[in-house]
């Protein structure tokens, strides 16, 4: 008997068998979902405006979180349609030929900001932008950073024309607004 088990643990080690009391493993799992953004407008007209005026919106645009993943932050960009251009970031004021410059400011309530309240943080460019983090851009009163799912904030625009215009035509742009992993 005494044989057999001295067998049995040579066996075990030359064949790398090893014995224990306990043993785990791992389990892994890789969670589908998604985030989301509803943009509750799909126009807004801030109607007929003159050379080098500005204006700020006087509806809210409702911007609403969703998905299955929380928490989530927004990017922001615009897009040229026409002959008018979106300014570069950073500027407050246009200065050339067809140059606007679209500002864009989250609340948390549908109250307008003033115009005071916009800055250069706060232009909208052809650039993806991040919306909130450590600069606060595109932050009226509303904190858009780790946002919840089913989360509504008003955004409101100030749209500056250019000081001089080569058309006449109705000016469109596109804002594109993308919901991404929290930073």
């Amino acid at each position: 008997m005494k044989k057999l088990l001295t067998a049995l643990v040579v066996l075990g080690i030359c064949t790398g068998i090893v014995w224990a009391w306990s043993d785990s493993f791992t389990v892994t799992v890789t969670p589908l979902g998604e985030r989301g953004v509803i943009i509750d407008s799909s126009t807004y007209d801030f109607g007929n405006m003159g050379t080098g005026e500005s204006a700020i919106s006087t509806d809210s645009i409702p911007v609403k979180s969703t998905g299955t993943v929380s928490p989530l932050e927004y990017t922001i960009q615009g897009q040229n349609a026409t002959t008018w251009v979106l300014g570069p970031d950073g500027k407050v004021t246009p200065d050339t030929n067809d140059e606007i410059v679209l500002q864009a400011l989250f609340q948390d309530t549908a109250t307008a900001p003033a115009a005071g309240d916009f800055g250069a943080a706060d232009t909208v460019t052809t650039a993806v932008q991040d919306v909130g983090d450590a600069a606060g851009e595109f932050e009226g009163t509303a904190d858009m950073d780790d946002l919840g799912l089913l989360v509504t904030k008003h955004l409101y625009l100030r749209l500056s024309t250019p000081p001089t215009t080569s058309t006449e035509s109705t000016q469109t742009f596109m804002i594109i607004i993308n919901a991404e992993a929290a930073d």
